[in-house]
């Protein structure tokens, strides 16, 4: 409970207590008031009836004179009883009322008792005693006044507690709005948002409260900053070519590792590379800074190619020389993809003559393209492509050569897409889908911190074809969002901790997040329920993937960058998504020399996550030797073969 509404409570039950007390003895007073009122108005009565009957003579004769008295003061108040006795206790004369109270509930009748109010006077005769009188007042008419009283004293009480305990809410907001103050930039801080308030509160102990926060968070922010800034120095430094400014070999190679390792469409696509042969013959003809601005919009010409709708993942650099290479993720092996290699060549003849006019057959471009696919050796991707690359510098200039991987060498080559689409939509139909799941565990405490599911689609044949396969088709004829969706069903079910990778077009998808509020809002999905999306995937949807995990949060569910890597704006979407863990492929890490390099990096990058509260994950731990470095290195949390081999779900 909130301090705001325990000093409410408090108050309220205080005032609530002396109002009540105040109640009780306005109530007991006017009570005591109203029984006085009754002897004394018997008292009064009996007093004044026996000296009226003293004053008649022979008062044995007069009897019905005295009757008559009698029955004029009792018709003219409101009594109980009025009894005439002679000195020997016997009843000379009597009037009765029934002592019935219809105006008046029976439990107030009940609680509040009255004594019976009795007043009598002695009647002499002479210096004989003649009688008593006993006037007995009815209590009717003084329940009544104090059930109006009751009634108003209600009234009241419950008015002036209401008005108190809204002037007491309002006074209290006003007091603590200085509490208010420090209580919203203390969340902001548990949700690890770097806010610096400007607005010090008026109150002297939480001025120093708030100083002091603005002060960690603006250390904390000192540290995201500077541990990022070290980042992309060594990514600068490791991954950048510096003369044009773009990706060098390195990164090429390390983020062609990181895709054919991963479970997504990235598993899939093209990698060519293209030679000016005559470099530095051209730079020297033309000029550097002409021939600059022909390589410049010639690479980025390449890189905007748009084959699958997904040109803002292409990603061009220069692998040493006079070679540049090209990564096409999510193109399928199935497409023909020496189209790419045509097309490219007619843009780039437009562009020396844009450039060069008549002068542009100096130009010696060739080029070489091939497929690359899931777990595939990256040497070998290389030879192949390099060996088309010769082929095609046989050849006149903006020429191209293809190669394609022997189409026998894996199982699920034998389908086209026509086939491999069939299969998707018969999978999804008859629910021929398995489920496997690889753990991630923290080494240290031997504890799983969730269990990542993969999909398997099952043939006709009763084959078992991993979904890295098929995705790349899926993504083509765009029903990645189908597969998502279909998924979702098939893992809410599962009580323990999990997640898997969503794709680019369930970000935006609608019908996807309604299903999953659907689920939540009935308990149906699981709370340890966790998505990841690869940084690919949000570096290329930043907008879309901030809503998505805005909304996935808001049903308290988790989620990860899958397949992270430096460089980029990885510092902006870090700060602006706050994931909850980050994963990094130990091959890319690995891949940095000198191996004091990558603990720099390990180190600036445990900072910077640290700093918002993000886990970092190693995955493709193949090793005893790889898990016992990245222990030395500061991770706990890894997955792979060597961690926990994947098991039926």
């Amino acid at each position: 409970m909130s301090l705001f509404k325990q000093i409410s409570l408090l108050f309220l039950i205080f005032i609530t207590m002396t109002m009540i007390s105040v109640f009780y003895l306005n109530f007991k007073t006017a009570n005591e008031f109203i029984q006085n009122q009754l002897y004394s108005d018997a008292r009064d009565t009996a007093t004044s009836l026996g000296l009226s009957i003293s004053m008649v003579e022979n008062k044995d004769e007069a009897q019905v004179q005295i009757e008559t008295m009698i029955k004029a003061i009792f018709d003219s108040g409101y009594y109980q009883s009025i009894v005439l006795k002679d000195p020997l206790d016997k009843t000379i004369y009597e009037q009765h009322n029934p002592n019935i109270v219809k105006s008046v509930p029976q439990w107030f009748l009940k609680l509040v008792v009255l004594e019976d109010a009795v007043g009598k006077s002695e009647i002499m005769d002479g210096w004989q005693m003649y009688a008593t009188v006993y006037v007995h007042n009815h209590n009717g008419h003084a329940y009544y006044q104090l059930w109006g009283i009751l009634k108003g004293l209600f009234i009241w009480f419950v008015l002036i507690i209401s008005f108190l305990f809204i002037t007491l809410h309002f006074l209290l907001k006003l007091v603590f709005r200085p509490v208010k103050i420090v209580q919203e930039q203390a969340e902001e801080i548990l949700q690890n948002h770097f806010i610096i308030t400007d607005k010090i509160p008026f109150t002297t102990e939480l001025q120093g409260v708030t100083q002091a926060m603005n002060t960690s968070v603006h250390r904390i922010k000192e540290i995201f900053e500077r541990e990022s800034l070290v980042i992309k120095k060594f990514h600068l430094l490791l991954y950048q070519d510096q003369e044009f400014k773009i990706p060098n070999r390195k990164y090429l190679i390390a983020t062609l590792k990181s895709y054919v390792d991963t479970n997504d469409y990235h598993s899939f696509g093209v990698f060519g590379i293209f030679s000016i042969e005559n470099f530095e013959e051209l730079k020297l003809h033309f000029g550097y800074h002409k021939f600059l601005a022909f390589v410049h919009e010639l690479l980025n010409n390449m890189k905007q190619f748009d084959l699958q709708h997904n040109k803002n993942e292409n990603i061009i650099g220069r692998m040493g020389g006079n070679d540049f290479g090209l990564l096409l993720p999510g193109v399928s092996s199935n497409e023909d993809f020496s189209s790419i290699g045509k097309t490219m060549m007619k843009h780039s003849v437009e562009i020396a003559k844009k450039h060069f006019n008549d002068e542009y057959t100096m130009v010696q471009l060739h080029m070489g393209v091939g497929a690359y696919h899931p777990k595939e050796d990256i040497t070998l991707i290389l030879t192949h492509i390099d060996h088309a690359l010769m082929r095609a510098k046989m050849k006149p200039s903006f020429m191209y050569e293809t190669f394609r991987i022997d189409e026998t060498a894996s199982n699920f080559r034998d389908y086209g897409k026509e086939e491999l689409l069939s299969l998707i939509r018969e999978a999804l139909d008859n629910n021929h889908l398995e489920m496997v799941y690889q753990r991630c565990i923290n080494v240290v405490t031997h504890e799983t911190f969730h269990r990542e599911l993969f999909a398997r689609f099952q043939t006709k044949e009763g084959k078992m074809i991993p979904a890295r396969y098929i995705l790349p088709v899926a993504h083509s004829i765009k029903i990645l969002d189908e597969i998502d969706y279909y998924l979702l069903h098939k893992v809410c079910i599962d009580a323990e901790k999990c997640v898997y990778n969503v794709s680019s077009p369930t970000l935006s998808s609608t019908s996807f997040m309604q299903e999953l509020r659907k689920l939540h809002k009935s308990n149906t999905i699981s709370d340890n329920m966790g998505f990841e999306i690869s940084l690919n995937t949000v570096s290329s949807n930043l907008k879309d993937t901030e809503h998505f995990v805005e909304k996935i949060r808001e049903m308290e569910f988790y989620f990860g960058i899958d397949d992270f890597t430096f460089g980029g704006n990885v510092d902006e979407i870090l700060k602006r998504l706050r994931p909850n863990y980050i994963k990094i492929n130990a091959l890319y890490l690995l891949g940095f020399t000198p191996e004091q390099i990558m603990i720099s990096m390990l180190n600036s990058l445990n900072n910077l996550a640290s700093s918002i509260g993000t886990k970092i994950i190693v995955y493709n731990v193949e090793s005893q030797e790889h898990q016992d470095l990245f222990t030395k290195l500061g991770i706990s949390y890894m997955q792979g073969f060597h961690i926990h081999k994947p098991e039926l779900l």
